[in-house]
């Protein structure tokens, strides 16, 4: 008989899944430098209700899991998920692993009416890119910022595609960087 994943959203007790999910994280999705914070530090997080770690469980390992954000709106209209990170162990990859923790994102989601749930990715990321598709996501343009306390000022190219404005590309920043 095969084997049932089972999906579950986090709750304060469980601690040990958590842990388990962060230190996927770290194998997955190449967190290596990052520090898994204290126990104190997660037990915090664990209790916040605006954020949702779910994970998918083999028995009592985690083998697949995502973080999301819950955003409010100023307007009032409906919050909005965020998913921060999502990864699934190789060995579990292909096996709809990763569709059944969104899925249960996007129950949530419908039973407490919030208004959509977003991700984003970069253009070189064709496999989370095709995930989503393939689940009926629809990719919007746009342009993602970050900000550090000290960026590299990258250099743009606009182009005009079909009487509309776009940015290319991002090309390499020259020598210099910028203090904000």
């Amino acid at each position: 008989m095969k084997k049932q994943i089972l999906n579950d959203i986090l709750g304060r007790h469980q601690l040990s899944f958590l842990k388990q999910l962060l230190g996927l994280y770290k194998t997955v999705l190449k967190y290596n430098k990052r520090k898994i914070p204290s126990d104190a530090e997660l037990q915090s997080l664990l209790r916040k209700r605006d954020i949702r770690f779910v994970v998918a469980l083999d028995g009592d390992q985690v083998v697949g899991g995502l973080t999301a954000h819950l955003l409010p709106s100023a307007f009032g209209d409906g919050r909005s998920f965020y998913i921060q990170d999502l990864a699934v162990k190789k060995k579990y990859q292909r096996r709809r692993v990763g569709t059944g923790l969104v899925r249960t994102l996007v129950f949530e989601s419908r039973v407490y009416k919030h208004r959509d749930i977003f991700v984003q990715t970069s253009l070189s990321n064709k496999s989370a890119i095709n995930f989503f598709k393939s689940r009926g996501a629809t990719p919007t343009a746009g342009f993602h910022f970050t900000q550090e306390h000290v960026i590299k000022v990258p250099k743009y190219k606009i182009v005009k595609v079909g009487g509309k404005e776009y940015i290319s590309a991002v090309t390499p920043p020259k020598k210099g960087m910028v203090r904000l």
